[in-house]
């Protein structure tokens, strides 16, 4: 089978990256075919894969008009179907690649399954937060207007101006309904609340899949590090103030942040008077491999509907129990033999997780590892994503087959 991947970025950063990578691997090693569609970068990794890749928008103007229209990676896509012939096309985060290709897929006869990282096709800030941090879903009623008017996106009236006009920009010209033959969801969570705010994700092919990442587990012992740790992107949405907040109250207990994003030297700031506080920078590879399995509890602390953070994922394929909010998908994902749980967005209720977490024998953190690692084994494993996976594959593609010999 040779599937085509598109990503708006081809670099290990950001969950839905490292997803669409990890892919791509994974139907390698089974001896499927892949290529991909995706945006030219200095950050991208090193592959033989990117003649597909198109150069990103090249001023302001052009950064704005390939939200809604990407004219480069659209005649990309061109030249790369018409080179390369996939049986199937899967969407993992399209950015600034935009929904314009999507009638080119049509065009050309191509399945298309879309997995869905976030809520973008059913809330115009993809996250379903208000201004305040607060979990918001008044747009359950189609009346998407109110991202605009109260200014949903972090309070800048502008940009959720923007992210409002972009999102009915969608549903008017390019309808992802009218083109997609399958949805994947990465839990049940993203699943039920999808099909909550739209019917229609319940009307198509769709299939939950966690996702995965290489198993650790059998490497050694799982030791018991002496910090916490958390690792992704600094932002909003990923609740790093309220974990800032928590350990400034607790000296005696160190907490590695690792990673980037908008929020950095906001969150520098919050702990510069804290020694027990350290920020590492983005890490990948090994790096990211030793922070984490010299780690004690990884925590993640999002605000938002979480759906199936990588964080989790990696954190249990090292044998690693994690400390997690009561948001979203995370309480589906960490059961109580494999970490605790805390309210989200509240330093107290974290602060005394922490303490609870740190208090605990070395018997109690043996079995939450353990638990963990049963938890990665029978639900995180790359083996049990590519059977998925492939299942999904053939469902689409025999009723794609079944439809054309009915036409």
């Amino acid at each position: 089978m040779k599937v085509l991947l598109i990503n708006q970025t081809f670099a290990y950063s950001g969950g839905a990256n490292v997803v669409c990578l990890n892919t791509g691997r994974i139907l390698e090693q089974q001896g499927h075919e892949v290529v991909y569609l995706s945006q030219q970068s200095q950050n991208n990794e090193s592959t033989s894969s990117d003649k597909y890749f198109y150069d990103g928008p090249k001023n302001v103007v052009e950064r704005f008009i390939f939200d809604y229209y990407n004219w480069r990676s659209k005649r990309m896509l061109k030249r790369l179907i018409l080179a390369e012939k996939p049986d199937i096309a899967h969407i993992h985060e399209l950015g600034n690649i935009s929904d314009a290709i999507l009638p080119l897929l049509r065009r050309f006869n191509i399945p298309v399954v879309l997995t869905v990282h976030d809520y973008h096709l059913v809330c115009p800030v993809s996250h379903f937060l208000d201004k305040y941090g607060n979990a918001c879903e008044k747009c359950i009623d189609k009346h998407y207007h109110r991202c605009f008017k109260n200014s949903c996106y972090k309070g800048n009236r502008f940009k959720s101006f923007l992210l409002t006009t972009h999102f009915l920009f969608r549903k008017v010209f390019f309808p992802p309904f009218d083109y997609l033959s399958g949805v994947v969801f990465v839990s049940r969570f993203s699943q039920n609340k999808n099909i909550e705010h739209d019917r229609r994700f319940g009307d198509i092919n769709h299939k939950f899949i966690y996702n995965s990442a290489i198993d650790h587990t059998e490497e050694g012992y799982i030791c018991r590090g002496e910090y916490f740790l958390y690792f992704g992107r600094l932002s909003y949405e990923k609740g790093v103030g309220v974990l800032i907040k928590a350990f400034s109250k607790i000296h005696s207990l160190k907490l590695k942040v690792v990673g980037s994003g908008p929020m950095e030297n906001e969150l520098k700031r919050m702990a510069a008077n804290w020694t027990n506080i350290e920020f590492t920078g983005f890490k990948s590879g090994k790096d990211l491999s030793d922070l984490i399995s010299h780690s004690s509890f990884v925590i993640v602390p999002s605000i938002c509907y979480e759906n199936n953070p990588m964080a989790v994922v990696e954190a249990y394929s090292y044998g690693k129990p994690v400390i997690g909010a009561d948001s979203g998908a995370i309480p589906e994902i960490v059961p109580s033999n494999t970490g605790l749980l805390f309210k989200k967005n509240n330093a107290e209720s974290l602060v005394n997780t922490i303490l609870t977490a740190n208090s605990l024998g070395n018997e109690e953190y043996l079995s939450l590892s353990n638990g963990a690692k049963a938890f990665f084994k029978k639900h995180f494993s790359e083996a049990k994503y590519y059977e998925e996976l492939m299942c999904f594959y053939n469902q689409i593609l025999n009723q794609d087959n079944e439809h054309d010999r009915k036409n």
